[in-house]
């Protein structure tokens, strides 16, 4: 009787031969590699499949929007028949966390259909929209383009005298607008500042009460006027100059006196550029003051009779360094052999001392 190896399958159904007259029968049956049918489909899933022999393997995915069962998602065919599974796909009815937004804190109802998820902006923001909330539509949330930036506001802005103003209010942006009051006239029709964030604008706008025997004095193009009595005082704006420093005309006899002055165009010149050029001019070159004529005198020369005489200078002065080290080791050595002699001087008046003594000491014993 024959039987096919796992992974084989018979051709046929007669295993069986006989053995007649001392031999074996043929064989009738073959072993074919086995192989399965096309892997089954499971819904709302797609499927990798390697083969269909036998050890292949056939690997299932949920679509989007589905979440699997369990995460036995693989099948292998053992022969003839795929292994079986009971992995499904079933509607994902379930978000994942909703994401931050930035200086924001979220407040969620939950992850499943239907969530809601609410976003406040942290002290010293405000939100950017009404729209502060997404919802969870099965397997993900709503977008939003909800976000939460920098309260910049500016302070009350600045009071000009006789002037009254309407408010815009103090956020980012806002316009403030200047209007003279009845009796005062502008000085220049720049009467609005703006709030850049944390501060306002810069303005020039005055109203001013001028002598009614002259009336409003003559405008100037990139100019401003201020009126003190009888006095009206021209400035030129940021970017231009004066023509002339006469900035000031007169009421005299009902009539203002004639405008000399004229706002120029810098052309981009700031400031610092007229300090600069200025300070430029009056500049005094370096090689005429004396610190540069004195560095002079402690420059390299490189000519050959320079170099001689300070090699000739430098061996006298080596000569005589060592005329006088000569001269303090003489004396030195001097000084020495004198103290030698001196010690040895002694050591001899000792040594006749105690010879005296003993002489001394004999002639009492002898006595």
């Amino acid at each position: 009787m024959y039987h096919c190896h796992e992974g084989f399958s018979a051709n046929g159904t007669d295993n069986i031969i006989n053995c007649i007259d001392t031999q074996w029968e043929d064989p009738k049956i073959h072993c074919l590699n086995a192989s399965c049918i096309s892997p089954p489909d499971i819904p709302n899933a797609v499927k990798i499949s390697s083969g269909q022999q036998n050890g292949s393997l056939t690997l299932y995915s949920c679509l989007y929007g589905y979440k699997a069962s369990n995460e036995y998602n693989t099948i292998v065919c053992n022969g003839s028949h795929w292994t079986s599974t009971n992995f499904s796909c079933s509607q994902d009815t379930s978000c994942q966390a909703p994401s931050d937004i930035p200086n924001a804190v979220k407040t969620s109802s939950g992850l499943g259909v239907g969530s809601l998820t609410i976003y406040t902006c942290l002290p010293g923001f405000i939100p950017s929209s009404e729209q502060n909330y997404i919802t969870c539509n099965g397997s993900h949330w709503t977008d939003t383009n909800f976000t939460c930036f920098s309260d910049a506001s500016c302070p009350s802005p600045p009071d000009i005298p006789n002037t009254i103003k309407s408010s815009g209010g103090q956020g980012s942006g806002s316009l403030i607008v200047y209007s003279c009051l009845p009796g005062y006239t502008a000085s220049n029709a720049y009467n609005t500042i703006v709030c850049n964030g944390s501060h306002w604008t810069e303005t020039n706008y005055s109203c001013i009460q001028v002598p009614s025997e002259c009336g409003i004095p003559p405008a100037i193009e990139h100019g401003y006027y201020k009126v003190l009595q009888d006095t009206a005082t021209y400035h030129c704006l940021s970017g231009y100059m004066p023509n002339s420093s006469n900035n000031a005309i007169q009421c005299v006899q009902s009539e203002w006196g004639l405008l000399s002055i004229h706002c120029i165009d810098t052309g981009n010149i700031t400031n610092y550029d007229m300090l600069t050029n200025r300070f430029e001019r009056l500049r005094i070159p370096r090689e005429n003051t004396s610190a540069h004529v004195r560095s002079l005198t402690c420059a390299d020369d490189p000519r050959p009779s320079a170099k001689a005489i300070g090699g000739v200078g430098a061996a006298i002065l080596c000569l005589v360094a060592g005329l006088f080290f000569l001269s303090d080791f003489i004396t030195l050595f001097k000084r020495r052999q004198f103290k030698t002699k001196t010690e040895n001087s002694a050591l001899s008046v000792n040594s006749l001392s105690q010879s005296m003594e003993k002489v001394e000491d004999v002639e009492d014993t002898m006595s």
